[in-house]
């Protein structure tokens, strides 16, 4: 099910001394396959925001922007 899979990412984060703040939202397609939206606040003032399409067994599209503190592009995929 996919929120197994949202659920282990959650857990994931949470573990992170790195990341001073998180705003994630996750949408359920069907069973197998959903969506994850979000913006991770790191603790040196860099901010990472992504978007995941998911299945159980993979990442089906992505994409990630990670901006310095003053907001400048550090890497976009």
């Amino acid at each position: 099910m996919i929120w197994d899979k949202f659920g282990k990412i959650e857990w994931e984060l949470m573990k992170m001394t790195v990341v001073a703040d998180k705003i994630i939202d996750y949408k359920e397609f069907s069973p197998d396959e959903g969506m994850l939206r979000g913006k991770l606040l790191f603790i040196d003032g860099s901010v990472l925001e992504f978007v995941e399409y998911l299945s159980r067994e993979e990442r089906l599209r992505y994409r990630f922007h990670l901006m310095n503190k003053d907001g400048k592009m550090i890497f976009h995929t």
